[in-house]
């Protein structure tokens, strides 16, 4: 799994046969049994795997490979929203998402679920900007609100529509 552990080997030969193991890449280690004479058990153990890509190492033990494949971690989305600028207002607007993955190659999808909102670029791989663009809500007295889905979130916009105006003027009494 992604967060490293341990695990052994059963080493057979016969008996009065040395071997010794050949390391593979620094993320493995043998912590005991790898060298011998005889038949025994290796135990290794395998650091956590920060990244989001699966890796594979070889330990060669009396000249056999031995194969390891340690999963990816789970790709993970976090959305920045500061430069968004919601709730917008009435005009026409634009604003902007941050998307940060942690890692470079997670993907990402994202979709307006209104007709007045539209998202830019609709996917994409690692960490990026989205724009976001809400049409006019100029000829309307109701606010709006809609939802964005990106990377499985759910993000709530608002638009305001117009207020009324008023104005008032004094008519003298006769």
């Amino acid at each position: 799994p992604p967060g490293g552990g341990d695990g052994s080997i059963e080493v057979s030969t016969l008996a009065g046969c040395p071997y010794d193991t050949v390391l593979g890449p620094s993320w493995i280690h043998v912590t005991s049994g790898g060298s011998g004479v005889g038949s025994g058990t290796l135990v290794y153990s395998v650091e956590p795997n920060s990244t989001t890509f699966s890796r594979m190492g070889v330990l060669t033990v009396g000249g056999e490979p031995f194969q390891l494949t340690q999963q990816a971690l789970p790709c993970s989305v976090t959305l920045n929203t500061s430069t968004l600028g919601n709730p917008f207002g009435p005009a026409p607007g634009v604003g902007s998402i941050a998307v940060q993955t942690n890692g470079p190659n997670c993907t990402w999808t994202a979709e307006s679920t209104v007709p007045w909102a539209s998202v830019a670029p609709l996917s994409g791989t690692g960490s990026g900007t989205l724009l976001v663009t809400v049409t006019s809500n100029e000829a309307s007295l109701i606010a709006r609100a809609g939802d964005l889905n990106i990377a499985g979130q759910t993000l709530t916009i608002d638009q305001a529509g117009l207020t009324c105006p008023y104005s008032l003027h004094l008519i003298p009494v006769r």
